[in-house]
Formats: C-alpha cells, structure tokens, sequence
C-alpha cells in the first residue's frame, strides 16, 4: 500500500481516512488497528470493481505513451484486471460487471481520444508527515501527474453513473493535499492545476476543473490534524445512520456490528431513573 513502513510505533494514515473521519471514526479504528479484521477481498460492490477496470485500462495507454513502447493492451489491461476483480465475487454481480464490460471499453477510448496533456507519472505514490505528528505519516497515491502547456497538473480519475452537477467537497479535499505534496516535492512557487476526470458508462469522459486554493489546502491539513488527533485520543465516534455504513462500501460493517452492540437488557440496566 506504501513506501512508509507500518510498525507499532509509526502508523501510516492513508488519505481515504480524512473521508472517512467524516462519518465513521469505526472505520478508522479498523483500518487504522485491526485491519486483519477485514473482509477481503473487499470488491463486493459493482462501482468500485468498474473504477478499477476503467483505470486500468487509462493507465495502459499512458504508460504506452510515456515510454513510447506499446507494450500494454488496453482491453487486455482491462480485461484481466475484471478477471480477478469477478473471481471470488457472487455469480449474479460478476455477470453485472462483466455486462459493464464492453461500456467500459468504449469510454476508455472515447477518454483516450480526448487526451490533450502530457502524462508524466502514473499511479505516484508519496508520502509526507505533518510538523509535530511524525508517529502517523500520510500516504497517498496521485492517479495521474501530467503536464498541459508546459505547466503541472494533477489528475484524479473517478467512475460515476452520471456526470458532476456541482462542486464535490471531498474530492477538493483530496486534489488540495495532493497539490501541497507536489509543491513541496517540486519546490513549485504556485499551485499546480487540478482536475477531475469523470469516467462515465460507455460515454464521453466529465472534465471538471477544480481551482484549489490556500483555504483548501488549510482545510485539508486541518483535516489531517483533525484525524491524528483522534488516532492519538482513540476517539471513534461511530456513524451507523450514514448511507455508506453498509457491506457494500465497508468491509469491516460485520466485525463493527459484531463488537458495538448491546443487548437490550444490558442498555435497560444502563438507563437510571
């Protein structure tokens, strides 16, 4: 997952989790603790098996273009990326997904044809701790570093069922602190462009822009701060009424269901009148 060692002592914190600080601090705890807990392979949800497909097969044609060798087979790319993805998965969503299949060809292509920038770096990976929270440094992983005119630009694939309709708060979030890493990592005088490409069924990609500020990047590190506090204090707030709370987007639900709950005795005894 990272080049930043997991030891007792020093515990990455994947930028996921700033999402997740949002609305379950027990994912956290998990993720962050007890992550042997997991229900893996974690792909029982037909959205995040086709972001993966779809990504794999962009990233087989920028890496085709950065080394100017066509080596990778989109289709192929894809196809053996849903050939794992299916494997351990219940027959009724594997036929959903690979029924998505020949869609996501199509939009991979259609995205292909539009490219007009310079992939530099694909799937970066860095890392980075924050002054004074050195026992929890950040990992994370760029989808696309490019260059448009001459000029730096962070690129975030997301695979969607419709288009953007107005600004995403999180996805801010997440291209703010990738800006902050790449203008520390590249010594860079200004804030390097940022945009979201929506990769949508069988169509014609989303190209939104996202104009990160100096606001954004201070929410986002306050955000940071915000969940190594909460590692530090063992702070995990649960959030069961959210709708990501489900099997299909956690896969620690069964384990959380299993160990935070009561009997309705025992939640009678502690009710005092």
């Amino acid at each position: 997952m990272t080049s930043t060692t997991n030891t007792s002592e020093t515990k990455p914190i994947n930028l996921s989790h700033t999402r997740a600080a949002k609305f379950c601090g027990r994912q956290i705890y998990y993720d962050h603790f007890h992550p042997e807990t997991s229900q893996l392979p974690w792909i029982d949800n037909f959205y995040t098996a086709c972001g993966h497909i779809y990504e794999a097969g962009v990233n087989a044609e920028l890496k085709n273009r950065m080394t100017g060798v066509q080596g990778c087979g989109i289709t192929e790319e894809m196809q053996k990326v849903m050939d794992d993805l299916t494997a351990p998965m219940e027959w009724e969503l594997a036929e959903k997904v690979r029924e998505e299949f020949p869609k996501a060809v199509t939009s991979v292509e259609k995205y292909i044809n539009g490219i007009d920038y310079t992939p530099v770096r694909v799937q970066e990976w860095f890392n980075f701790h924050l002054d004074g929270e050195d026992e929890n440094p950040v990992v994370g992983c760029v989808d696309i570093i490019a260059e448009r005119d001459g000029l730096p630009l962070i690129i975030d694939l997301k695979r969607k069922s419709s288009k953007l309709k107005r600004d995403n708060y999180d996805y801010r979030m997440q291209v703010s602190l990738y800006a902050l890493w790449l203008m520390q990592a590249r010594e860079l005088d200004e804030i390097p462009k940022a945009e979201i490409h929506v990769m949508l069924s069988g169509a014609n990609p989303q190209i939104w822009p996202v104009d990160i500020s100096a606001e954004d990047m201070y929410e986002a590190v306050e955000r940071l701060r915000d969940l190594a506090w909460r590692l530090k204090h063992k702070y995990f707030p649960m959030a069961r009424g959210q709708y990501l709370c489900s099997p299909r987007w956690c896969e620690y639900w069964d384990q959380c269901h299993i160990d935070s709950f009561k009997p309705l005795d025992s939640l009678l005894r502690d009710i005092k009148p």
